[in-house]
């Protein structure tokens, strides 16, 4: 079984090994702006500046780009040997950065001219890149009926938006709002259509076969979410528990996430997958920080000379 450890040194890390030979699942993840240059962080750590092509792990980060005062923060998924661009811009007046998603549109029968925000894009099936996240307007023409809705763009996933005939006729999509206490993407049909951190996403009304996971962690969950029109299905997500072990030379007091644990050494201590703070304290050698990795596939185990310097 794999391991975690956390070594107190001059600089201190944490890492998590792998089987010899094993190569972590990474994909790209590219960031654009305008104007450019911006700062770009990744899950809090600098990064470079935009244009900036970055392979990372597989999996949800959180990606913030600053520009002067201005910023944005947006939950990102990078799929394992794919490729993720993610583009930011000024909104009008320069007052803050934006970023994009894309928008599907359908409809049964005959093809219908779509609308978005009054301008003309094309006709179903149609599926529109790089819309600013946010709310925009639909107008779908069809026999000289025409259907409105509004609909919500969030950064880096896809809404679909069905249009039916007959006596049912006009928009038929609901909402799917998700909670999760980690960010975990959602995918259907292995194609990503949105995050757990978004308020609720767009589907068409029926049945769908969703995937809700976070790669790295190791955490992945199936859920049929029937979708009704016009309205919004609540899905609750419950994340597993894994072990972390902690223990200090000499010894220390421990706290978990500002939880007390009591004295080293500790074991198997139960919580949630995801990112958990450990602080560490001796009443003479100090106090030392650090931030563990629960996932799925291995407990987490630290270990800790309080006698070395930070």
């Amino acid at each position: 079984m794999l391991a975690l450890a956390v070594i107190a040194a001059p600089t201190f890390f944490w890492f998590r090994s792998t089987a010899a030979g094993a190569e972590p699942f990474t994909g790209v993840l590219k960031v654009m702006s305008e104007p450019d240059p911006a700062a770009v962080f990744i899950d809090g750590t600098d990064s470079g500046t935009t244009p900036i092509s970055l392979r990372l792990r597989s999996g949800v980060h959180r990606l913030v780009v600053r520009h002067g005062n201005q910023s944005e923060e947006v939950p990102v998924t990078v799929d394992e040997n794919g490729s993720t661009v993610h583009h930011f811009k000024w909104s009008v007046g320069g007052s803050k950065m934006v970023s994009t998603g894309s928008l599907r549109v359908m409809t049964d029968g005959e093809a219908a001219s779509v609308t978005v925000d009054t301008r003309q894009r094309g006709s179903t099936p149609l599926t529109i890149n790089n819309l600013v996240a946010g709310d925009h307007d639909v107008l779908v023409l069809r026999n000289g009926a025409t259907y409105g809705q509004k609909v919500r763009v969030e950064a880096g996933a896809t809404a679909s938006l069905l249009v039916v005939s007959g006596p049912a006729a006009g928009p038929q999509s609901g909402w799917v709002s998700a909670k999760a206490a980690i960010p975990l993407e959602i995918r259907e049909g292995g194609k990503l259509v949105g995050n757990t951190a978004s308020e609720r996403i767009l589907m068409p009304a029926g049945e769908h076969a969703l995937e809700f996971a976070d790669a790295a962690l190791g955490f992945g969950v199936p859920k049929k979410v029937t979708v009704l029109a016009g309205r919004t299905q609540n899905v609750d997500i419950p994340v597993p528990q894994s072990l972390i072990s902690v223990n200090a030379i000499p010894w220390a007091q421990v706290w978990l996430d500002g939880r007390p644990l009591g004295e080293t050494p500790i074991g198997n201590v139960s919580a949630s997958i995801g990112s958990h703070e450990l602080m560490l304290r001796h009443p003479q050698l100090g106090e030392r920080r650090l931030t563990a990795i629960v996932t799925t596939k291995e407990p987490v185990r630290v270990a800790i000379d309080m006698r070395r310097p930070q």
